[in-house]
């Protein structure tokens, strides 16, 4: 969920706070625990009334207390816990681990509930985390996570209140926390204010502002590079065609043979694939934005499909020195795929591995049977992908090399599509790379069959196999070397 903070607004139940953006980070000084019985509960219920998954960590108090409190104010309490959609969890199960507070284990801990609430089809996480356990040396380590947490947190639907013991915390300790935190709530005699960290607020405002002046720079460059991917192939083309219309001239008519009109003919056949390649993108980049991307599914022996993208590329790059290998573990699995949306993600895939490939390097096709899922990845052993740009290459207008060389040009739209072609059958796409020794694109799909009327004949799979040099053609396009 990369890209600029979410501001999807989140009902928190608390009184004199409203409504919430995700990634709020809050903290509540108590002096008993009678002090947060009714916030606590009304911002639980809250959660659980919208979707949310809701997990209290607790310290300090029996599990059997916080439900017997939570009964107060909802319904049926026991039924959303058999459903796992509230979470009690003592602290020694979420903050320790060897008897020792690990930060990068907590953190991580978050973000895997986080990614499971979205798997069990809840819109986020809503989170109570009691820090009434803690003691002075663990204090800066601690500190120190939930400055982390502050960094982390600010694109995923998650919201948290951190409970402290007012009366072990000192002045310093006080200041700290509210340092990290956005909201404050604090009891003053029988009421409690909602206090507002401005400068975190600032600090946040700041950082909106720079993503949202790096989101407009990367836009610019997308647009700068479009039109530079529209204006080459059309330059080239009419071009080619001016030479070939001249071709009936006497002073050109000898020096134009056969050879060199199929040569013209052929660079207008690629730029316009290329042109052809770049609408594609656009114009599914905005379906896909506006939810009318639709895939249509066949049940197909995925491992056939697969291997016979390869070998079609096998035959298109043989020229080029660059050798492709494809590997399997099983002779047949059938899955439903769009086969035109699946051949694009491989064929995408090759196309980069052959782009920043190395003279005479290699490039391998995987595909392994997990059972109820399958795996399949391509890598190459080329240039390699900076790790600092790992995390974002998947996003929207995003190059891999800037460059702009002829040998790897692009728009800069090509893995976001993949992304979402990929996510679109319910899979799931990741890379590593090391600089300089190359790169490896793994996606995981679940096995899914539809029922079909009819069985694929090998017919259709003979006209999909030949519809699949059309396409390599258009996703190679833009690479000049082949």
């Amino acid at each position: 969920m990369g890209g600029i903070k979410l501001e999807i607004l989140r009902e928190s139940g608390i009184k004199g706070l409203g409504k919430i953006s995700w990634s709020t980070h809050m903290c509540m000084f108590y002096l008993s625990r009678d002090d947060f019985s009714d916030i606590l509960v009304n911002y639980i219920k809250a959660g659980l009334e919208n979707d949310e998954l809701c997990i209290w960590v607790y310290s300090g108090i029996d599990k059997n207390v916080i439900i017997k409190i939570l009964k107060k104010s909802i319904n049926n309490i026991e039924q959303y816990i058999m459903k796992h959609q509230l979470l009690l969890i003592p602290y020694i199960d979420w903050y320790i681990n060897d008897d020792n507070f690990h930060r990068k284990k907590v953190t991580n801990r978050w973000l895997k509930y986080i990614e499971l609430a979205k798997t069990k089809g809840f819109v986020g996480v809503k989170a109570i985390g009691d820090i009434g356990w803690i003691d002075k040396n663990l204090w800066f380590n601690f500190s120190d996570c939930e400055t982390h947490l502050n960094n982390i947190i600010d694109n995923f639907p998650f919201t948290i209140i951190c409970l402290y013991n007012l009366l072990k915390c000192t002045s310093f300790q006080i200041a700290d926390v509210i340092r990290n935190h956005k909201y404050t709530l604090i009891k003053s005699e029988s009421e409690w204010s909602v206090l507002k960290n401005s400068e975190l607020e600032l600090k946040e405002n700041n950082k909106i502002l720079e993503e949202a002046l790096e989101s407009n720079k990367i836009r610019t460059e997308f647009f700068s590079n479009i039109s530079h991917e529209l204006k080459t192939p059309l330059t080239i083309i009419l071009s080619a065609l001016q030479l070939l219309n001249e071709k009936s001239s006497t002073h050109l008519n000898e020096k134009i043979n056969e050879n060199t009109e199929k040569k013209y003919i052929d660079i207008i056949k690629q730029n316009s694939y290329r042109l052809l390649r770049l609408v594609n993108n656009i114009i599914d980049l905005t379906k896909i934005d506006s939810n009318f991307f639709d895939i249509q599914l066949k049940n197909l022996n995925i491992v056939e499909v697969v291997e016979n993208i390869v070998l079609s590329v096998a035959q298109y790059i043989k020229s080029n020195g660059i050798k492709i290998t494809f590997d399997t573990n099983v002779e047949e699995k059938i899955m439903a795929i769009d086969i035109d949306q699946f051949e694009r993600i491989i064929l995408n895939l090759i196309s980069n591995a052959i782009k920043f490939s190395k003279p005479e390097g290699n490039i391998w096709v995987s595909l392994y049977d997990r059972q109820d899922h399958i795996i399949i990845s391509v890598k190459d052993d080329g240039k390699g992908i900076p790790e600092d740009k790992l995390p974002i290459i998947f996003e929207r207008f995003y190059q891999i090399d800037k460059s702009l060389s002829r040998e790897c040009e692009g728009s800069g739209v090509g893995l976001a599509i993949v992304k979402s072609l990929v996510e679109k059958h319910s899979g799931k796409i990741t890379v590593n790379s090391t600089l300089g020794l190359g790169s490896e694109f793994t996606m995981k799909f679940p096995i899914r069959i539809i029922p079909e009327k009819m069985p694929i004949s090998s017919s259709t799979l003979l006209n999909e196999n030949q519809n699949c040099m059309e396409k390599v053609n258009i996703e190679f396009s833009d690479i000049y070397s082949i």
